[in-house]
Order: C-alpha cells, then sequence, then structure tokens
C-alpha cells in the first residue's frame, strides 16, 4: 500500500535564497539536492533554480502565508484514507517545487512542466513526488490542493504502468491525474486521433503545448 507523506520544503528553499547569489549558494543548493552522496538524490528540489532572484523568496513567503504545506498535508491525508487498508506500507514524501518561469533563466516553462509530469522514474524510484507551481502564478488553497492531488495520481500512476512512450499513454496519464481538466482535450481532437499512437516526441509536445512552444525549441508543429 502505497501512503504519502509531507516532507516540508519551503524553509529549507527560504534560507536558501536568502544566501547571496553566487558560488555559495549555488554549493549550499546542491548539499540540500545530494547530501553527502555527491551525486546520488536526496531531496527532492530539482525543480527550484538555485539561483534564483529575490522575487521567488516573496513566493515562498505567499506560499507560507496561505499555509500551502498544511493544505498539502490534509490533501495528502484525505488521499490516504481512500486507500484499502494492508500491513506493508510504502510512503512517498511529497515535496513542493517551485519553478521559476518568471526570471528563471534556466526554465524553459513548456519542457519544465513536462519533465515534471513525464519524467518520473528518479523521483519514484526514491519514493518522492513533486508537485509544480510557478513563480508566475497567484497562489490559492484550491491550486495547491489540485496540483498536490495531481501529482499524487500521476505517482499512482507511474507506478503501474510503463514510462508513456505514445501520445495515448501520455493521455492516459493525464486522465487518470486531472480527469475533470484533461479529459475534454484529448476527447475530440482530430490531430490526437490521427497521431494517439505515434511516439515521437515532437509530436507528443506539440499536443501538449501547442505550436508557439515547439517552434520557440526548434521543433515541427501538426
Amino acid at each position: 500500500m502505497i501512503q504519502f507523506e509531507l516532507l516540508p520544503i519551503l524553509d529549507i528553499m527560504i534560507d536558501l535564497y536568502e544566501k547571496p547569489i553566487g558560488a555559495a549558494r549555488f554549493q549550499a543548493y546542491l548539499k540540500q539536492l545530494q547530501g553527502d552522496t555527491k551525486s546520488d538524490l536526496v531531496l527532492p528540489i530539482g525543480g527550484f533554480n538555485p539561483m534564483a532572484k529575490p522575487h521567488l523568496v516573496e513566493k515562498l513567503a505567499e506560499l507560507k502565508a496561505i499555509q500551502a504545506e498544511t493544505i498539502i498535508q490534509k490533501t495528502l491525508f484525505d488521499l490516504n484514507q481512500s486507500f484499502k487498508r494492508e500491513t506493508s506500507v510504502t510512503i512517498f514524501k511529497v515535496a513542493l517545487n517551485v519553478a521559476d518561469d518568471l526570471e528563471g533563466s534556466w526554465t524553459n516553462r513548456f519542457t519544465t512542466d513536462y519533465d515534471s509530469k513525464f519524467k518520473l522514474n528518479a523521483l519514484v524510484k526514491r519514493q518522492f513526488c513533486t508537485p509544480f507551481l510557478w513563480s508566475s502564478e497567484s497562489y490559492s488553497a484550491d491550486l495547491v490542493q489540485e496540483r498536490t492531488l495531481e501529482s499524487a495520481l500521476r505517482t499512482l500512476h507511474w507506478l503501474k504502468h510503463p514510462k508513456p512512450k505514445t501520445l495515448q499513454e501520455h493521455a492516459n496519464q493525464e486522465i487518470f491525474a486531472a480527469p475533470r481538466k484533461e479529459k475534454s482535450l484529448f476527447a475530440k481532437s482530430e490531430l490526437f486521433t490521427k497521431h494517439c499512437q505515434s511516439d515521437s516526441y515532437a509530436i507528443v509536445f506539440n499536443f501538449l503545448y501547442g505550436d508557439e512552444a515547439s517552434i520557440a525549441l526548434g521543433l515541427p508543429v501538426y
């Protein structure tokens, strides 16, 4: 049986971002990310830009103000209650990540979003789950709850299915994670019907994020 537990991360990242931008902060980030392993992942903060500007501290303060981690904890408690009780329990630690699409020169909104949803192997292997928010967003309790639940459901889907390759497999995962939001995206699309069995990254990416995102990356459009 899977159980999800909050891994508090906001105070750790606020402390990190209060350090001046430079090599010392970057090394402190790596120390948090890798611990003493120098190669493994011990704290799932890969969505954060280690060299973020002061605005990200302000965004983290906004999340503290709405008690985002308390909301996550309550969301996970409710989700856990829905699972069948079994003797053996596997704990997945859930850590909120805030990706900087506002001023983060390292962060492409579309590729980062894709990776956060469909490249989960390293996280799942280490029993981590990372809901994503963006620095450009306005935060609310509903948004935090929604992203937390979607991320947890993606993890559950990943545990039962192989990494999505075809457009259909990407659709299956997202409909499982957010059925009310995603079902209409795939239901009546001629592009989806035509290419649902394609495993072309260009086709999948273009379908999910549109022509502008594909053109910016030098990918073909459909």
